[in-house]
């Protein structure tokens, strides 16, 4: 009998930060910083606003991750 085996699952190495910036956002996920940015502007990544400062809450990190890895999945 053929057996199924489970795929393999991989974990960001996620600061214990609760905030991140573009940058951060960036740099963790691989993407660009231009990127990053179209994807805030077009409310695909919630953000907090704190003066000038945009910010990235860690559980859009994940969320954003999950997202990400269920629409490579549909492939």
């Amino acid at each position: 009998m053929l057996e199924l085996s489970r795929p393999h699952t991989f974990h960001l190495p996620i600061p214990g930060k609760l905030l991140f910036d573009r940058s951060e956002f960036a740099s963790l996920t691989g993407l660009s910083l231009r990127t990053v940015s179209n994807l805030i502007a077009e409310g695909t990544i919630r953000v907090k606003r704190v003066g000038s400062r945009v910010l990235i809450p860690r559980h859009e990190l994940l969320r954003f991750a999950e997202v990400a890895e269920a629409t490579d999945n549909t492939r």
